[in-house]
């Protein structure tokens, strides 16, 4: 498994903010462990609230097989984060489940308000593997503080599947 992954981060409107490369040696081993315990210990598709204290809060929502993923964070039931992982391993599967994203984002009332979808295929040409998408969604009813611990979730989350 490699040691990295690339990230690719979008704004509700199909904008891409940025990438970067996540160095599995730039996490926390803690961190790390929890999500690679709750990929081995779940079904295929499961929502948990985060084992951590104080932090129980949080949940991720997960369907994943064969090192594709589709990863969903709230903080207090609320939507904050979307995300798609793809390990590289079966790029017939990837092309599937990019296309099952790309839909179900088609059908998200703020991406079709804000004609999105169009941006959001930049997707279906990343190249880079293993790959990370996160669709940071805004929603104000997610505090500051929890969207800071969601984003540091989410990048050991993709650590613990992507990196393993």
């Amino acid at each position: 498994m490699p040691a990295h992954y690339h990230l690719a981060v979008f704004t509700p409107d199909g904008e891409l903010q940025g990438t970067r490369v996540w160095n599995r040696s730039d996490l926390s081993s803690q961190w790390l462990g929890v999500c690679a315990e709750l990929l081995r210990n779940s079904a295929s598709s499961w929502r948990v609230a985060v084992p951590f204290e104080n932090l129980e809060h949080l949940e991720i929502r997960c369907t994943h097989s064969s090192g594709v993923g589709l990863a969903t964070y709230y903080a207090r039931g609320e939507l904050a984060v979307s995300t798609l992982l793809l390990r590289g391993d079966h790029p017939v599967v990837e092309a599937e489940v990019v296309a099952m994203f790309l839909a179900s984002l088609g059908r998200v009332q703020l991406v079709q308000r804000l004609g999105a979808l169009t941006r959001f295929r930049t997707i279906s040409s990343m190249d880079d593997r293993p790959l990370h998408a996160v669709i940071v969604w805004g929603n104000p009813a997610v505090s500051d503080d929890d969207a800071g611990l969601i984003q540091e979730l989410t990048a050991h989350f993709a650590g613990a599947m992507l990196t393993a």
